[in-house]
């Protein structure tokens, strides 16, 4: 893997980072579950929160964690003769679990651990997550 390759990694994390972001923002404004909220909150990690204390600061929080699973997403699937699309759903399914530890550790507010209908959106988030960010780097991923 090359530079270039890093950074299509970094931008297919970005812009996949994004379309989650902007979906479970549109969830929550017009449900009323605070997904987005989740997907944004850091107040388990006290040491982060005098640094990242406005939403979009958390927000950054996240694309940041986003690009590293695009540049891992991209590195792992480079490899793999069936593509980065199984790759891709394979980090996100890990991630979208996240939702019962992150529910349990919040401070915040959050939706229940037992919240189906939150559990509903915040899975069908992460596989669009999954969705978008297979296809790009399956565009940008080098030989």
């Amino acid at each position: 893997m090359n530079g270039k390759s890093v950074d299509a990694g970094l931008w297919a994390g970005f812009f996949s980072g994004c379309v989650l972001g902007l979906f479970l923002l549109g969830v929550q404004l017009l449900t009323g579950i605070r997904v987005y909220t989740l997907l944004t909150n850091i107040d388990f990690l006290p040491f982060l929160l005098p640094a990242f204390s406005s939403e979009w600061s958390q927000f950054l929080v996240h694309l940041l964690v986003s690009c590293v699973i695009g540049v891992i997403a991209l590195f792992l699937g480079c490899g793999l003769a069936w593509g980065a699309l199984p790759v891709a759903f394979s980090i996100s399914l890990f991630a979208a679990f996240l939702y019962f530890p992150l529910t349990l550790v919040s401070v915040t507010t959050t939706p229940a651990v037992n919240d189906w209908a939150a559990i509903l959106f915040w899975f069908s988030g992460h596989v669009l997550y999954a969705v978008v960010l297979g296809r790009l780097i399956q565009k940008k991923k080098t030989p």
